[in-house]
């Protein structure tokens, strides 16, 4: 009795935190942390089963962040996406710290990708081609990243703007992906590069 109580209270909040943000449910109602927070100013589509854990940021400014059936954001990872948009295929699961980042361009994760904690994927970069302007006020450029289906990414990797990666790659933990690489392989190091075939 008490277990459903528990229940019921926790898909209350979660359905408030929706309501409140504007985000578009499909089906269930997600299981959303208390203190997650989930902040949307244009679109946020949730399809079927999500789950938040604690200390979450969702943030969507003025763009589109879809996350597809199963999907589970473990506990203080971050999802902001400024003008672009994030798709986020099902039964994905994002690890503990997780940041994952679009300005203008596009981050598109597929379907049974496991993230390990402290991965970062950023689809922006520095504009720095005028040594007259500070860095920082030069502006940011967005090419979009794409992740494949089957993809398991290790603990603390990085994978840059303009990367493309295809379905079945394993990425070494701690790797650098400054580049794209095709489907079926392992890659690892700083920058990543083709380590074996795989299947």
């Amino acid at each position: 009795m008490i277990k459903q109580i528990k229940f019921i209270i926790q898909q209350l909040i979660s359905l408030i935190k929706l309501k409140k943000s504007n985000c578009t449910i499909q089906n269930s109602i997600p299981h959303i942390a208390i203190n997650a927070r989930i902040k949307n100013d244009k679109t946020i589509i949730i399809k079927n089963n999500l789950t938040i854990e604690e200390n979450v940021l969702l943030k969507n400014r003025n763009g589109f962040i879809e996350l597809d059936n199963k999907v589970y954001i473990r506990r203080f990872s971050k999802i902001q996406n400024l003008n672009g948009s994030i798709t986020i295929g099902s039964n994905t699961m994002t690890n503990e710290f997780t940041i994952i980042q679009s300005n203008e361009g596009s981050i598109s994760i597929g379907n049974d990708v496991r993230i390990a904690p402290y991965v970062k994927i950023f689809a922006e970069n520095h504009i720095f081609d005028n040594k007259d302007i500070p860095i920082h006020q030069q502006g940011l450029s967005s090419k979009g990243i794409t992740i494949g289906n089957n993809v398991w990414i290790g603990t603390g990797s990085i994978i840059l703007d303009g990367v493309v990666i295809g379905d079945n790659v394993v990425i070494g933990a701690g790797s650098v992906v400054t580049k794209s690489f095709k489907g079926n392989q392992v890659i690892a190091g700083n920058p990543a590069k083709f380590i074996k075939a795989i299947y």
